[in-house]
């Protein structure tokens, strides 16, 4: 059978009895999930651990994912129940100078967009933990507001009012900044 051709919600139902069907989810979500750690944690060994780990904690339990929740969501709520975790366990920052920036632009306006990526990451990660988790869902990761809903366990109304606020502090402090 070709998984790929698949229906998402189908292929979610097939991989509850199905492993092959589980390699072709993890197949479809496995670099957003690397990208989502590598980003939050700027080391690779790290976000190749996190992510293996969040795929053990999909197959352990995807018997009760239940396809009226978004999968995506379900997925990167088990994402971040893993970093909260890695970040209690190793108390870790993220340095601005362990993202990598690539622009293809000459030097000297990769260097000003540097300094303009430096200043909002710092802003970013002076955010209260929700608010900058749900800028980055939205912003990095595209995430829709009931996504976001789904992965913090708030309705979509108050992620609308945590971005609200996170984007008027980050105005605020960029400014100032």
């Amino acid at each position: 059978m070709n998984f790929s051709d698949l229906h998402e919600n189908n292929l979610i139902e097939e991989a509850k009895v199905n492993a092959n069907a589980f390699s072709e989810l993890y197949r479809r979500y496995v670099k957003k999930i690397y990208n989502y750690f590598c980003y939050r944690t700027s080391d690779i060994a790290d976000a190749e651990d996190l992510t293996s780990q969040t795929f053990e904690r999909v197959l352990k339990n995807i018997k009760s994912f239940e396809v009226k929740v978004s999968f995506n969501a379900w997925i990167f709520k088990i994402s971040r129940n893993l970093l909260i975790d890695f970040y209690r366990k190793r108390k870790i920052e993220i340095e601005i100078e362990n993202v990598q920036l690539s622009f293809n632009k000459d030097y000297l306006k990769e260097l000003d967009q540097k300094e303009t990526l430096e200043r909002l990451f710092r802003q970013v990660n002076k955010l209260p933990d929700e608010q900058r988790e749900t800028i980055l869902l939205k912003y990095k990761h595209s995430f829709s507001n009931q996504e976001i809903a789904q992965v913090l366990g708030k309705s979509e109304g108050a992620v609308k009012q945590l971005a609200h606020r996170a984007l008027k502090k980050l105005k605020r402090e960029i400014k100032r900044d």
